[in-house]
């Protein structure tokens, strides 16, 4: 019984060990201090980064790659009486064009006095062929939310993963 209750033991400390697993692709990890303030008269309506893409480049054999795009992203915010509308948008751009990779939209609401969060997520796969040279993301308000004043994006964080599909 000694003996099995320390195999109990080391499985359930090995089990918290676990480490994840992104197939195809790294995680990477942003907050609101790795994105640029937008400012519109004055006040702050959201953030933005440019976050550089090198996968994106042409095989003599296969052509271009397909991407996947994995992003998510949760909004804290503080608001008035009414709701904030936020939206997370991704576009891929080149040394010419650019190539819209998808855009979700959420609310910022108060119920029975508790703020629930916005949260997005985007997911798509295509062929930018060679387009895809810098990923601009935003998270930012939007329709009635840019002219209140009392409602404000508190922090975020964002996650990302960009690999080749199959």
């Amino acid at each position: 019984m000694k003996y099995l209750s320390m195999l109990f033991l080391f499985i359930s400390i090995s089990a918290n060990a676990v480490v994840p697993i992104y197939v195809s692709g790294e995680k990477f990890q942003y907050n609101e201090s790795d994105f640029d303030p937008i400012i519109e008269r004055g006040h702050v309506i959201g953030y933005e980064a440019n976050i550089p893409v090198h996968v994106d480049l042409e095989d003599p054999f296969f052509g271009y790659p397909e991407l996947v795009f994995d992003m998510k992203s949760e909004v804290k915010g503080s608001i008035g009486a009414a709701p904030m509308f936020a939206e997370m948008s991704a576009v891929c751009s080149g040394d010419t064009s650019s190539v819209d990779i998808g855009r979700d939209a959420d609310i910022i609401i108060k119920r029975a006095g508790v703020v629930r969060n916005a949260r997005f997520s985007i997911y798509n796969r295509l062929r930018t062929n060679g387009v895809c040279k810098n990923l601009n993301v935003k998270i930012e308000k939007i329709h009635s939310s840019v002219t209140d004043t009392e409602a404000y994006v508190d922090n975020f964080n964002f996650d990302l993963i960009v690999y080749f599909g199959y």
